[in-house]
């Protein structure tokens, strides 16, 4: 549990260098460069969401939200949907990349090459994607859109510190560390010294609420003993789905629900295994307690509850009808 909170250090790091990087304009040259090649609003939004759900680290929306509102200056009125949109583009990882323990798990136990495995996901990473394109495309309007050239920034050597960030997290070193020593150098260059400015840049109701969801999905993870739900009872398909989808959703965690599916497949066989997959990361993706990038996406952007679940529930309906599609 201690090793846990240890991540509530990973994101007030984070969160200090979004601040110093907005106040004194620390990513700016990116950002203007992205601004004078590419006109078109959505494309751009389009691009940075992209850009933030490929990032090679652990919570990806930790590191994507306060980064994306660094260099974003969407309406206010409008910040309840990039959190949506945000929280969507950040998911689609958990259905390809070769990191993940979503794709690693299954090769595995299953003995499946990548490309194999990620052929028979092809049709629900189809649907995410598709689903991705209209969220950006048509419940993202143009005029909750504001991005504008920024004040050139002092520091041109200021990407360097953060690219070896990321490569050190790659390489498997730890973030809470990175992210702590990170911010130091920010703090350094930038001149910011006065405590109080410092402590600004956190946002202290994400940060608690992120400790409380953490110490539920431990508390979940220690007391849920999933092999023994299975191994000691002969459930229906029908009613293994449900069971699995609610024991996704209870722990919140992509290793736990892959780990799901593979017990599951195992009992049914590698035939359902899009089906399984579809239905566990649905439970996921809803995880309202013990997923930490919905709290993030509640408490940062400020999105309604009920908004999100509509939105979000929407993608997890059309995942399971493929999963259904592609298996039954």
């Amino acid at each position: 549990m201690f090793t846990n909170q240890l991540y509530l250090l990973y994101v007030i790091g984070v969160m200090l260098i979004a601040g110093l990087a907005k106040e004194h304009n620390i990513f700016s040259s990116i950002h203007n460069f992205f601004i004078s090649k590419i006109k078109n609003k959505k494309i751009l939004a389009t691009i940075l969401s992209t850009i933030s759900g490929i990032l090679p680290v652990p919570g990806r929306i930790v590191v994507a939200a306060p980064l994306f509102d660094s260099i974003t200056n969407y309406k206010k009125e409008s910040k309840e949907k990039f959190g949506i949109v945000n929280y969507i583009a950040t998911h689609h990882y958990y259905l390809w990349s070769p990191l993940e323990k979503t794709i690693i798990l299954p090769m595995a136990a299953f003995g499946l090459t990548y490309t194999a495995l990620v052929a028979k996901l092809l049709p629900l990473l189809i649907m995410y994607l598709a689903f991705t394109a209209w969220v950006i495309i048509k419940y993202l309007k143009t005029e909750d859109i504001s991005i504008k050239q920024l004040p050139k920034g002092k520091h041109p050597l200021h990407c360097i510190p953060l690219v070896l960030g990321f490569i050190a997290l790659i390489m498997g070193y730890t973030p809470w560390i990175i992210f702590s020593i990170l911010p130091c150098y920010y703090l350094l260059i930038t001149k910011t010294f006065n405590l109080k400015k410092i402590l600004s840049y956190i946002n202290w109701k994400v940060v608690i609420s992120l400790s409380l969801v953490l110490f539920f999905s431990t508390f979940m993870k220690k007391f849920i003993d999933i092999d023994s739900i299975f191994n000691n009872s002969s459930f229906s398909l029908s009613l293994s789905l449900l069971i699995t989808f609610c024991l996704s959703w209870l722990l919140g965690s992509s290793s736990k629900f892959s780990g799901i599916v593979v017990i599951a497949c195992t009992i049914f066989g590698l035939k359902y295994l899009p089906l399984f997959f579809a239905v566990d990361f649905a439970g996921y993706l809803l995880a309202l307690f013990s997923h930490k990038c919905v709290m993030i996406t509640k408490q940062y952007f400020d999105t309604p509850i009920l908004e999100f679940l509509k939105i979000v529930g929407i993608l997890c309906g059309l995942l399971i009808i493929v999963g259904l599609a592609v298996t039954l």
